[in-house]
């Protein structure tokens, strides 16, 4: 599979780690946008024009929102391009599925009836298919452990460790 959709795999995986760090960048500019209506509160330079009052609150959240839907589109332009070779993985795998059910007489060999064959050909190799959409994911999740929790700490500090370990415990609790 990765001789024949190295090339795919490997952008959708490098724009799939840009726009995870993206995604921390844009959570950033939110809590810049939190600050400064804070900042806007505590010092009353233009209380008479309230848009200059809010203006790196609106400035924050304009870049917010336009970033955001940005990042939207190419992340479905990534899952796309990314379920195109799913879909041809899944064509080849119904190929030689059939190739294969060709071959064998079902008359005398009965050890897989024909809703054994719909199955292997629709179901599983389905699957195959929808494992391409989420193919980037594998890079990006640890990465977007990693990053919040580091940015958990520099905000939280040594808090973040007790709410750690109830979270592990709890997924302890749930797994088991």
């Amino acid at each position: 599979l990765w001789m024949t959709f190295k090339w795919p795999i490997a952008v959708a995986t490098v724009v799939s780690v840009l726009l995870t760090v993206g995604e921390f960048v844009l959570t950033y500019v939110l809590y810049l946008a939190i600050q400064s209506m804070k900042d806007s509160y505590d010092e009353d330079k233009h209380p008479d024009n309230k848009f200059l009052k809010y203006k790196g609150v609106l400035i924050n959240l304009a870049i917010f929102i336009g970033s955001e839907i940005i990042k939207q589109l190419i992340e479905n332009i990534i899952y796309f391009r990314l379920g195109i070779p799913g879909y041809k993985i899944r064509n080849a795998l119904n190929l030689f599925i059939f190739k294969k059910v060709q071959k064998k007489a079902m008359d005398r060999d009965s050890v897989f009836s024909m809703g054994d064959v719909t199955n292997l050909t629709q179901v599983d190799s389905g699957k195959f298919g929808g494992l391409a959409w989420v193919g980037g994911r594998i890079v990006t999740i640890p990465i977007r452990i990693i990053v919040g929790i580091w940015m958990l700490w520099k905000m939280m500090g040594s808090a973040l460790f007790p709410a750690l370990g109830i979270m592990f415990t709890v997924l302890g609790i749930n797994a088991y």
